[in-house]
């Protein structure tokens, strides 16, 4: 999707760069997610 849009608009992407920041979100998510530890406030 990224690289039909910058196709459609003659731009030039580095998909790498793009792929890199799609996994480094992906991680995030993950630690951001993360499942609640016994005995935090909340429960």
């Amino acid at each position: 999707m990224v690289k039909a849009s910058a196709d459609t608009v003659d731009y030039d992407i580095d998909m790498e760069v793009i792929s890199k920041l799609i996994d480094d979100l992906c991680n995030m998510s993950k630690k951001v997610n993360a499942p609640a530890e016994t005995g935090e406030a909340g429960e």
